[in-house]
């Protein structure tokens, strides 16, 4: 199964991200090196994603697919959403974590209308919606 290897890859990231982490000095560590170990294979894989879709798109179009040629295509769209959010999370969560680390209480958000957020709400907010998304792939 094709989403398996980044919910595996997400497991980890989406159990241990709470909004308690900043207090958890041992733990951010091991999210910190988890991610610097794994952010290649997130950044692999969309890549690979968009491909699939180039490759796909060369060969049957884009247009009048078949039902069965539409739910794969329908499946790798949703492929790609998870792989560009999982992309942001793991981005942002290499910000996040090592000022958490360094010391920050907390690392606010500096867009417009979410100043008064953190950015660890943004990332739990992220994962939700990859955990969505997975449920919408298997259940397609």
């Amino acid at each position: 199964m094709v989403l398996s290897v980044p919910q595996r890859r997400n497991e980890f990231i989406a159990t241990s991200i709470n909004n308690s982490i900043e207090k958890d000095h041992s733990k951010l560590n091991q999210i910190n090196n988890y991610l610097n170990k794994n952010f290649d294979g997130v950044k692999a894989t969309v890549v690979d994603v968009d491909n699939l879709i180039i490759r796909f798109d060369a060969a049957y179009g884009k247009e009048n697919l078949s039902k069965e040629l539409e739910f794969l295509k329908d499946k790798i769209v949703i492929l790609q959403s998870i792989a560009m959010k999982e992309s942001f999370l793991w981005s942002e969560l290499q910000v996040i974590i090592p000022q958490l680390i360094s010391g920050e209480k907390s690392v606010k958000d500096i867009q417009e209308p979410f100043k008064d957020r953190t950015l660890l709400t943004a990332s739990l907010e992220r994962i939700r919606v990859i955990q969505l998304w997975e449920e919408q792939y298997i259940n397609k």
